[in-house]
């Protein structure tokens, strides 16, 4: 638009700023929740084949007894 002086108006920033700051923000929660939930299911996996290698060597015992501190 031009103003008296018959110069165009600067262009306002769009509205929506806080809304890209916002949606960046949960992406990268999103990013940092799957990276966990990865870590867990992988450390489980691990763990739950470990178990089985053991069981299927006939082995005992093959699970650990994680005791208290007294």
């Amino acid at each position: 638009m031009a103003d008296d002086s018959g110069e165009r108006a600067a262009p306002e920033p769009p509205d929506d700023q806080d809304n890209r700051n916002l949606k960046i923000a949960v992406m990268f929660g999103l990013i940092v929740v799957l990276v966990v939930a990865g870590t867990w299911l992988f450390s489980t996996m691990l763990d739950m084949q470990k178990t089985q290698a053991c069981v299927a060597e006939r082995r005992h015992n093959c699970s650990e007894l994680k005791l208290p501190n007294q």
